[in-house]
This record gives structure tokens, sequence and C-alpha cells, in this order.
């Protein structure tokens, strides 16, 4: 007997996990933005209502602006208190959703960051940020200049080849330039007075790409000045004690605005038109209630997708690392720097002692001018006594 029930047993088991599978993803969907918009599309025809079955008319010249002062505070500390509970909930909730987009994009920045650490690019990365910036501030002034009129091609030459003083000559006409890098000549042809006022606008130093440091990029937080996990716990102590003083002290300040509110505070006796005021005023703080939670939720979900996009910026940037490495970015050692530095002072010197004129030399030059004037005085005068 027990043997010819459990097919039936197991159908019913499975009726009641399906069911119970169904109401969980029903209670999923029903996440906090819905709950929030849909109470506030109910509270919105009460609050229609009230203000309608409630007579009630603005009277300007005749405001009491003490009652009006003490209705509007305890409406901005409601306000306040509830768009600061809807961002800690809302931040809470995106943070920790699993498989949202801030746990997927933190997850891919992790993954991306441990691969860099353990390999021998990490130690690279500043002099590729370098490179890339370069790149990127070049790419910069081509859009601009294709976005205010002037040739893509034409914009490329310029912003790749031509010099300040090439775009004054171009001013007056074309002419070819011999490129000292790739040794060949370069054409650059002649600019209206407005293409000028266009295309000087991109030598201008204050055209710079507005970045972060590079260790913005190897830290999830965005903070990546403490590369050791010594100094990171001191850094991360740091942050603790500051955000536990902006909350003792956004603590006392609430306290006393709301002692200061309840000091003043003076109960009447509710008569009929209180009562009406009375009704009007919850609606009203529980309206503002409602709609402060779904501001502070929706701009704690806002905030959260931010921060996933900035990690994934962040990862995005590891991949055109990898992808460029020794094939459009070439590292450099620490003794090839040096090499080059080294020889780059060499130079430097040589042009100084080029264009240096020591004083010695230029009195010799002085007396090599003035003797051949001495001579010639002397023969005067010898000339004059034959005479």
């Amino acid at each position: 007997m027990p043997e010819q029930n459990n097919p039936q047993v197991s159908k019913e088991t499975e009726k009641v996990l399906e069911q119970e599978a169904s109401r969980n993803k029903r209670i999923e969907k029903l996440n906090t933005k819905k709950l929030l918009t849909w109470a506030l599309m109910v509270l919105m025809p009460v609050v229609i209502l009230v203000m309608t079955w409630i007579p009630f008319f603005f009277d300007f010249l005749n405001i009491d602006w003490r009652k009006w002062l003490t209705t509007s505070l305890i409406n901005i500390g409601i306000s306040i208190a509830s768009i600061i509970i809807g961002e800690l909930t809302g931040e809470e909730k995106q943070r920790e959703k699993v498989g949202g987009l801030f746990q997927n994009a933190l997850k891919r920045f992790n993954t991306s960051i441990d691969e860099l650490r353990h390999s021998e690019l990490y130690q690279y990365f500043s002099q590729f940020f370098t490179w890339f910036k370069a790149r990127e501030l070049k790419q910069l002034k081509e859009d601009y200049l294709v976005d205010n009129g002037i040739d893509l091609l034409q914009a490329h030459y310029l912003i790749t080849y031509a010099e300040i003083d090439d775009i004054e000559r171009m001013r007056h006409g074309s002419f070819k330039k011999l490129d000292e890098k790739s040794g060949k000549e370069i054409p650059f042809r002649k600019i209206t007075e407005e293409q000028y006022q266009i295309i000087i606008n991109v030598y201008n130093p204050s055209f710079q790409l507005e970045t972060y440091h590079c260790t913005y990029y190897l830290s999830a937080s965005g903070d990546g000045t403490a590369k050791s996990v010594l100094s990171r716990a001191k850094t991360l102590n740091d942050k603790e004690r500051k955000n536990k003083n902006f909350r003792r002290w956004f603590k006392i300040s609430l306290y006393i605005f709301v002692s200061i509110l309840f000091a003043a505070a003076t109960i009447q006796e509710l008569t009929g038109e209180g009562v009406r005021e009375a009704a009007l005023n919850s609606t009203i703080r529980l309206f503002t209630f409602l709609s402060g939670l779904l501001s502070g939720f929706m701009t704690a979900v806002v905030s959260v997708k931010l921060e996933a996009e900035m990690l994934d910026d962040k990862s995005d940037l590891h991949d055109i690392y990898r992808s460029s490495y020794k094939k459009d970015f070439f590292p450099k050692t620490y003794e090839q720097i040096v090499d080059e530095q080294i020889e780059q002072e060499e130079k430097e010197r040589e042009e100084a002692i080029k264009n240096t004129v020591t004083p010695e030399i230029v009195e010799e030059e002085q007396e090599k001018e003035q003797e051949p004037l001495m001579i010639e005085h002397n023969e005067v005068e010898i000339d004059s006594k034959g005479e």
C-alpha cells in the first residue's frame, strides 16, 4: 500500500514546491521601489479627496507665521529623515543584491585586479597610464576639431604633426614640413581665420584630459594610496574614525533640532476645526514621508549604478592594458629610463656649451678689433713728425 501511494505523494510535493517557487518569484518582483511607488499612488487620491472635502482656502494676508514655521519644520524633519532612511535602505539593497549590477561589476574588478597584481603588468601600469592618457588626449583634440567643422584627415595631421608655429604659418598659405621622427615631408594646407580660432584652442595649456591619479584605477573604492596591507589598515581606520565622528555629530545636531522643536511645541485641544486640520496635516506628513523614502531610495539606486559603472570603467582600462601590452604599448625598464635621461642631460649640456660665449673670447675679439686702430693712429703721428 505505501508503495502505491508514493507516486501521488511525490506529485503533491512537486506541486507544493512549484507553488512556493512561484510565490517566491512574485515576492522578488515586489521590490521596495515598486512598493513605495504603489503606496504613493494609493495615497495620492486620498490627499486629493481630503483636500477636496475639507473646505479651506489660501489667505496669504492673514498667515499665522508661528503655525506655518512649526508645520514647515516638522515637514522638513520628516522629509530629511525619510530621505536618509530611503538612501540607506536603497544602498544596502542594491549593493547586496546577488547578480545585480554592483555585485557583477565588483566581481569583475576583483578578478581583473588580482590578475594584474600577480603578473609583470602591474609594475608597468603607471607607464601605461601615462601613455594611454596622452593617446586619449590626442583623440579628444581630434574629436574637438571634427565637431567644430575641421576635416577628419586634416585634424589627424594637425594633432599628429603640427606645432603652434605651423598653425601660424598656415594662416598665410600652404606648405610642407620635414618631420624629424618619421623623416617624411608633411603637407599643411592654408586655413581660414575662423578655422584658426578653432584650431588654436587645442594648443591652449588648459585644454587637458581631466583624470584621477593612476592608483585610482587599482582600487575598487577609488582610494589607491594604501598599497600595503599594513598601510591600508591605517587608511581604513582613519576613514572609520571620520565616519564615526560624522555620525555622532549628525545625531547630536538632530537631537538638538528635535529637542528644540518639542520644547517649543504646545498641545491644543482638538475642536471640529482642529480635527480637520489634524487630518489634513497627517495626510500631508504621511505623503511627505513616503515621497522622501522613494526619493532617497531612487537616489541610492542611481548612486549604486554609477558606482557599478565606475568599477566597469576600471576593469575596461585593465582590459585595454592587457590587449595593448607589447603590441601598441611597449614598457621601458628602469635601466632604459635612466639611460635615456642621462643621454638627454648630456645633449642639454652640449647645447648649453654651444650657446655659451666665454668672457675671455669676447675680450680677445675686442682687443683684436682695437689693435689696427692704434697702429693707424701711430702711423699718423710718425708721418706728421716726418713732415
